[in-house]
């Protein structure tokens, strides 16, 4: 058989797919997915030219900044990853699928809550480190359920899983055998280092994906 790549003979099923301001702009009227579209498109704009203005000109405190870059993205995987739904796109058509999209709902008020929290007195905050008072407790708790919870989401359970165990172990690793045995971490230390530190979540991985890898998005 002869072989050809002449424009003739190659075919592409190629379906395009709109991108999330599309879909908002080409829709007619302001329906539930129109907002979320738009809420969407103007989170993800924003957290653009935020990064772009901090490539120019320099990052800013560097809690907030990490912390700013970690709200946004916890928002979007919130809105485009529902629950109860194929696709954000899918109107919420049954009472369960409403009660999902009011728990996303809480979810996103949550993540914006535990910023504020953050930011409010953000020299405060920081100053508290190894001397928690029981609302950081509260906030770094529901900041782990969240993290955890958008991953779920965005990538995966097995993702969720892994990290699971390790919270587990570093918990309690005097009840493991084997390698796995070691010193446990005290809940409020635990926090302390997740939460309020720089050695946690916000550390250099989370630096380095809001400083250089969203870039390249």
């Amino acid at each position: 058989d002869k072989q050809t790549d002449s424009p003739e003979a190659l075919h592409y099923d190629e379906v395009r797919e709109f991108s999330v301001l599309e879909h908002a702009l080409m829709r007619r009227g302001y329906d539930l997915v129109t907002w979320v579209a738009l809420t969407v498109a103007t989170v993800a704009i924003a957290l653009a030219l935020f990064h772009l203005y901090v490539a120019v000109f320099g990052t800013p405190q560097s809690r907030a900044f990490r912390s700013t870059h970690l709200t946004g993205m916890m928002v979007l995987a919130v809105l485009l990853f529902p629950l109860g739904r194929k696709s954000w796109r899918d109107r919420p058509a049954t009472p369960l699928q409403w009660g999902m999209f009011g728990i996303d709902a809480l979810l996103v008020f949550a993540v914006l809550a535990v910023q504020v929290y953050t930011l409010w007195d953000l020299d405060a905050f920081s100053q508290r480190e190894g001397e928690l008072i029981e609302s950081d407790l509260w906030m770094g708790f529901l900041l782990i359920f969240l993290v955890m919870e958008t991953t779920r989401r965005s990538v995966g359970l097995p993702m969720v899983i892994v990290t699971s165990f390790f919270v587990v172990h570093s918990l309690y690793a005097d009840k493991f055998g084997g390698f796995l045995y070691g010193p446990p971490t005290s809940v409020t230390k635990y926090i302390d280092i997740l939460f309020i530190r720089s050695e946690g979540m916000f550390g250099i991985p989370i630096s380095v994906a809001a400083t250089y890898i969203v870039l390249f998005i």
